[in-house]
């Protein structure tokens, strides 16, 4: 929709991003809130899986085509797993005698719990493979036509994560009133859940949003080991930018 010019802006991961670039979409990131991918295996503490190795001779719930399920295969973290496919459901570890199933840690574990089970979580981040996740990016025809409203909707995204890490409460009301299919509970669980994935020692709450050329260069050489994308198809430099961030970052330098 972004390509296409249905909207200005949208929310992705950044491996989804570098996929778009392969296939000549000109997507750039301008900040993202989450430094940690949320991304987890999630089994059930009595399986007596602890680790990535544990889960040899087990079955696992996953979408077999997901870059991180392509690049775990290719590392060997599933030989000798048996993959069926991911179907959705927070407790299908549970309900379908399947001893792992993919998840966000911030949101599928709680309502196993709450629903008898026992989880427990295997971070994905953990191997390596670490995509800064729910990016804000747009396309580089509007920061060109349009540098000053890019800049007022980073600054206004940044100002939004700060408000919810302070006050969640106000938006996980509003957002239960849209769907009320979530819970109260489970997204006070979430919003706690999530703050130590967006900030830490690295990245105080004054830089959030920052990213680096390392992190986007590593991943786009882990998609070319999961074969997502052809080696040299992407730069990884130009898929993201500082430039409405630095503003930002200096102001909350000075005050």
């Amino acid at each position: 929709r972004v390509i296409s010019k249905a909207g200005s802006f949208g929310v992705t991961n950044a491996d989804r991003l570098l996929l778009g670039r392969a296939q000549e979409a000109d997507v750039v990131a301008l900040m993202t809130p989450m430094q940690q991918s949320p991304r987890c295996l999630i089994v059930s503490k009595a399986s007596g899986i602890i680790k990535f190795s544990d889960l040899k001779g087990r079955t696992l719930a996953v979408t077999a085509t997901s870059t991180f399920a392509q690049f775990l295969s290719k590392k060997g973290l599933f030989s000798d797993v048996q993959i069926v496919p991911y179907a959705g459901s927070a407790g299908q570890f549970m309900e379908e005698n399947i001893d792992a199933q993919q998840g966000y840690v911030f949101s599928e574990p709680y309502i196993a719990q709450k629903n008898g089970g026992d989880p427990h979580c295997l971070m994905v981040s953990d191997t390596g493979f670490d995509p800064y996740t729910s990016l804000l990016f747009t396309d580089r025809s509007v920061i060109k036509s349009n540098p000053d409203v890019v800049e007022r909707m980073v600054r206004a995204s940044i100002r939004g994560w700060k408000h919810y890490f302070a006050e969640p409460q106000e938006t996980n009301k509003h957002i239960h009133e849209l769907n009320p299919e979530m819970d109260l509970d489970v997204l006070q669980f979430g919003a706690e859940s999530l703050k130590p994935l967006c900030i830490n020692e690295s990245i105080p709450l004054e830089k959030l949003g920052h990213m680096t050329a390392d992190r986007w260069t590593t991943l786009a050489e882990q998609l070319v080991i999961a074969g997502s994308i052809e080696p040299d198809s992407v730069d990884a430099t130009k898929a993201f930018t500082m430039q409405f961030l630095k503003p930002i970052q200096n102001q909350s330098a000075e005050q």
